[in-house]
């Protein structure tokens, strides 16, 4: 309410259970709703059809909520974008993990791109003899595709007087068992680290190896 200008009864979150929710979905004087995405890939029909009017759609974490092309969320969210007319997709980091995760993003904004989640793949993934996706390539063009869809502003720069993370130091007990576990896996991931077999070039066992560290 405070950077919208809005009222607190023109702003309100979406809880309790359905027949509650349907209730708020009803109230006209609602200018702002805000809702899981479960909820919102269950009932954003309902919500729609009780408030015409809604024109836009913001997604805080969108790489949390949106990653899998597959999931009946996602799916839902394609279907929903087809009837809200405006996206805006908030996140600190585009990916989660794999490249796949950027798709429902960029099939929602521009989606003349790739034109469908196979050709995605077939540009981006690194196939196996079995078909199986092992990696990603190039990465330039889906790099510039972002840039080109979004605006990006650090945390500086949106508050500039900011004296920025003040850092709060807490000491923890750390039980018997779990410290020997810890010591014995941070051994074995030193010993490995000095076997002159790490040196592969398989990602996942050097990926292995740093977890183990950490």
């Amino acid at each position: 309410c405070d950077w919208s200008g809005w009222s607190e009864d023109e702003v309100v979150i979406v809880k309790e259970d359905k027949s509650k929710r349907e209730k708020l979905y009803e109230r006209e004087e609602v200018k702002c709703f805000i809702i899981s995405a479960d909820t919102f890939g269950k009932e954003w029909e309902i919500l729609l059809k009780n408030q015409p009017k809604i024109n836009c759609c913001v997604i805080d974490e969108v790489h949390l909520l949106y990653s899998g092309h597959t999931s009946k969320r996602t799916q839902a969210l394609y279907t929903s974008s087809r009837k809200i007319k405006y996206f805006l997709m908030a996140s600190g980091t585009p990916l989660n993990g794999k490249f796949s995760s950027v798709y429902p993003t960029i099939a929602i904004i521009e989606p003349r791109f790739y034109m469908n989640y196979q050709n995605f793949l077939n540009y981006h993934g690194v196939y196996d003899k079995f078909g199986r996706i092992v990696g990603w390539g190039r990465a330039d063009k889906l790099r510039e595709i972002i840039k080109r869809l979004s605006v990006r502003h650090t945390f500086k720069e949106c508050y500039p007087n900011s004296k920025g993370y003040v850092m709060f130091y807490e000491t923890a007990e750390m039980d018997e068992a779990l410290k020997e576990n810890y010591a014995q896996i941070e051994e074995e991931a030193l010993l490995e680290l000095e076997d002159i077999n790490l040196d592969c070039n398989n990602p996942c066992v050097k990926a292995m190896r740093c977890r183990q560290l950490l």
